[in-house]
């Protein structure tokens, strides 16, 4: 198995389809403190007595060894997206698992900058003029047309308007859309990735990757709605906003598909989010370190 390097594990989701497919063993997670003799420690499985250690020494790497565990253990249920893939393979609820080059979607950080662009495009006027080592000191006039004329300035309702769509359809939200070599299929895997499971502030893994990343990263996760067939299903329970909740479905739909020529997307609740270095193998299970 290539070594992975991995970047989102949600380790909730983790433990509930491990405990299924290994007996519960999760359970040993709220006992783990408790084992103190060495008889009980013998009892233990190999995967037990890892989550019990990782309890211990709150080492978030431990919890590795118990995805990988989990994602072999899943494999021949899990539909890997590659060329051969259609979209009718792919269904509600499929646990899927992509690689492709990653676009990152940090809000957070474009609603701050569309905030504050107009302070920030000032500042970088100031510095580009101060760098061309003109004489003399420069005015806030010329410093404020500088900014105008090469695209530093923004429309105040504009930027504003902007913050506005942001915070109420996206939060502080981070989503990662992947695409395939598939072309296709011509398809956008999306996710969005809680903040507690990142392995990397939000701000760290947009500097170190960028917004492209200029790699491959590979997402696990479980199928949760499809554009082209979402709507397919007419609920018949009625309420007052029923209305309403479909309009403002219309509005949310209109800003996850732009242009006509924008290809399908597909959402993901991903369980882990990685980079496999395939020139480097990881160690066999029980080798010692």
């Amino acid at each position: 198995m290539a070594l992975r390097d991995f970047i989102y594990i949600d380790k909730n989701r983790m433990y509930s389809l491990y405990s299924q497919l290994f007996e519960g063993v999760v359970e040993s997670l709220v006992k783990a403190v408790s084992y103190s003799s060495e008889e009980q420690k013998k009892e233990k499985k190999l995967e037990e007595t890892i989550i019990d250690a990782s309890v211990k020494v709150k080492n978030v790497l431990l919890f590795d060894h118990i995805y990988n565990t989990l994602e072999e253990k899943m494999m021949p249920h899990i539909l890997v997206i590659d060329k051969t893939t259609t979209k009718d393979a792919i269904r509600p609820t499929s646990i899927i698992k992509v690689s492709g080059y990653v676009t990152i979607e940090d809000y957070e950080h474009l609603s701050y900058l569309m905030g504050n662009f107009n302070e920030i495009g000032l500042a970088l006027a100031n510095m580009q003029l101060r760098s061309k080592e003109e004489k003399g000191k420069q005015s806030n006039n010329s410093i404020e047309k500088y900014a105008k004329d090469n695209g530093l300035s923004l429309d105040k309702k504009f930027t504003s308007s902007i913050v506005t769509i942001i915070e109420n359809f996206h939060g502080n939200s981070m989503e990662i859309l992947v695409e395939t070599d598939n072309d296709e299929l011509n398809l956008c895997f999306k996710a969005l990735l809680d903040q507690e499971f990142l392995r990397l502030p939000q701000n760290t893994l947009r500097n170190l990757y960028g917004y492209k990343s200029c790699m491959k990263w590979t997402m696990v996760g479980e199928v949760t709605d499809i554009s082209y067939i979402s709507g397919r299903h007419q609920g018949k329970a009625k309420s007052v906003f029923t209305e309403m909740f479909k309009h403002l479905n219309d509005v949310d739909q209109s800003f996850s598909k732009a242009t006509q020529d924008s290809s399908d997307t597909i959402r993901v609740a991903p369980i882990a989010v990685y980079i496999e270095h395939e020139s480097i193998t990881a160690a066999p299970e029980g080798t010692a370190v």
